[in-house]
């Protein structure tokens, strides 16, 4: 008897700490979040971000806005149709490069080909035009931007 006690008290102590330890957890997440959009780096993150989210919205208003650039109707398509998507993909925000108003972002985009494949790198960039005072994306590579708008550059 006194082992049967025993044991329902260690089970209990150890489902004790298995709750403290994820309420700890999911208290303590990292979330992204938006940053301020005062500079083209934090303008490509918070468009990598909202593409993460699957955010069109939040995507179409950080382009550069011009009749010949993806809207709104093309951006939820693209979600959709998962030709817009970051599966298997990361990406680092490096540095950028200010020239007037115009900049460059480099970027680094990991992929990964599956679960037996350790993956590659390469390096790539974003575009970016300063439009009444507010940086905006004017092209950015694949998977950021779909296929079926390489190209399209105002």
């Amino acid at each position: 008897m006194d082992t049967d006690k025993a044991s329902r008290w260690f089970l209990g102590g150890i489902v004790f700490l298995v709750t403290i330890a994820t309420l700890f957890f999911v208290q303590h997440q990292h979330t992204l979040t938006y940053r301020p959009e005062d500079s083209p780096e934090n303008v490509v993150f918070n468009y990598i971000l909202a593409l993460q989210k699957g955010d069109a919205e939040k995507m179409a208003s950080l382009l550069v806005q011009d009749e010949k650039m993806p809207d709104i109707m093309d951006i939820s398509a693209a979600l959709e149709s998962a030709h817009l998507r970051m599966d298997g993909y990361a990406v680092e925000i490096k540095n950028s490069v200010v020239k007037g108003t115009e900049a460059l972002v480099m970027l680094r985009i990991w992929e990964n080909e599956g679960p037996f494949s350790s993956g590659y790198s390469y390096d790539d960039q974003a575009r970016l035009r300063l439009e009444n005072g507010v940086w905006r994306i004017a092209s950015l590579p694949y998977p950021l931007w779909a296929w079926e708008w390489e190209g399209v550059e105002p």
